[in-house]
């Protein structure tokens, strides 16, 4: 008879993403691994196979969880508030004391496909809003400067800055976002 697992397989890949998320894939250890987990590492490789799965599977519930700010939410908004929205979220997420500084996904250099995959998300939700944009706005342009301040506030999260901080450059970067040519629909002379 199997002896039932005497822990939560959640709660357990949640310790995993937050110590991956602060030391990365490669300075992290297996033997790391499961004593943050709480488990054994018979335990840890019969649910959740090799360290690169684990490491997989924790990126995953990253990508489901409000710590991952792209698309929490935004579609219910307009174009702007929804890129504001998303700055504003990560200005507290990524300073947030009770989470390790910055984003999973840009504290991890292996993590190139699904920080491609994050601002193709930004630009579907440009896409979806071309009606709120002025005409011939670059959406892919828009797109590729949110994820590049998403990628800045992230590194100066680390770097410890605070959300204040964080907040005044999203609010900068808000700045940027392109407005409608006000003398083409007064009929301007």
């Amino acid at each position: 008879m199997a002896r039932p697992r005497e822990f939560d397989p959640v709660q357990a890949l949640r310790a995993a993403m937050f110590l991956f998320w602060r030391r990365t894939y490669e300075q992290t250890t297996i033997r790391e691994l499961a004593a943050a987990m709480g488990i054994g590492l018979p335990s840890l490789y019969a649910t959740f196979g090799s360290k690169r799965r684990l490491f997989e599977q924790a990126v995953e519930l990253y990508m489901n969880t409000p710590e991952y700010v792209i698309t929490l939410d935004i579609d219910r908004h307009s174009a702007r508030d929804g890129i504001e929205l998303m700055l504003s979220r990560a200005s507290a997420y990524y300073s947030d004391p009770s989470r390790p500084p910055g984003c999973l996904l840009n504290n991890q250099p292996r993590l190139v496909a699904e920080r491609v995959l994050a601002q193709q998300s930004i630009l579907e939700f440009l896409e979806s809003r071309r009606h709120q944009l002025p005409a011939g706005a670059d959406l892919d342009a828009l797109a590729n400067f949110y994820a590049a301040i998403l990628r800045g506030l992230s590194a100066q999260a680390r770097d410890g800055a605070t959300k204040t901080q964080m907040r005044r450059v999203a609010d900068m970067a808000m700045a940027a976002w392109p407005q409608y040519d006000q003398s083409s629909s007064h009929g301007s002379t």
